[in-house]
């Protein structure tokens, strides 16, 4: 059954990516623990259950970059975050992508920082702020559609927990 949601959910993001970003229809979707980007094979991992503090954190960086508070839904705004990566891997220069694999290294390393303090950092790393911005700008430009990304996937969900 989950496997079914998981499925629904990923073809819910080929949908939308078709649609509205035709440019990124190579990249590859699955489920992983936590979001993210692999860039050696274009592939957005997906996840179904967040870090409250790391969504509250995310949220408040976002609106801080732009974000209008009611345009906010997590899973939406994480997925658009993931596929800025796709969308703004080639514009990085090297020194920044050198230094946040370094910086990422340190930050996994550093027990001495609270969570809030490393996803503030983490936050702020050039290539995690590209793909920010890339997302923030798409939200504003394309409202309409990221809001019906956004309903059809909550409904996907919805139904899941309705049907247990």
């Amino acid at each position: 059954m989950i496997e079914t949601l998981k499925q629904n959910i990923i073809d819910t993001c080929k949908q939308f990516i078709a649609q509205n970003i035709p440019q990124a229809q190579e990249v590859n979707i699955e489920f992983d623990t936590d979001f993210g980007f692999l860039p050696k094979t274009h592939t957005i991992y997906l996840a179904l259950i967040e870090i409250e503090e790391t969504v509250k954190d995310f949220l408040d960086f976002c609106i801080s970059c732009g974000l209008p508070e009611n345009d906010f839904d997590d899973f939406g705004l994480s997925f658009l975050h993931e596929l800025g990566h796709f969308m703004t891997w080639d514009q990085i220069p090297v020194s920044d992508l050198m230094m946040y694999y370094f910086a990422i290294e340190d930050l996994d390393d550093d027990n001495e920082i609270s969570n809030h303090e490393r996803n503030l950092i983490y936050f702020n790393l050039p290539v995690e702020k590209i793909a920010t911005e890339w997302a923030i700008n798409f939200i504003k430009n394309n409202f309409n559609q990221y809001a019906s990304f956004c309903n059809q996937i909550k409904t996907l969900l919805h139904n899941f927990v309705t049907d247990l």
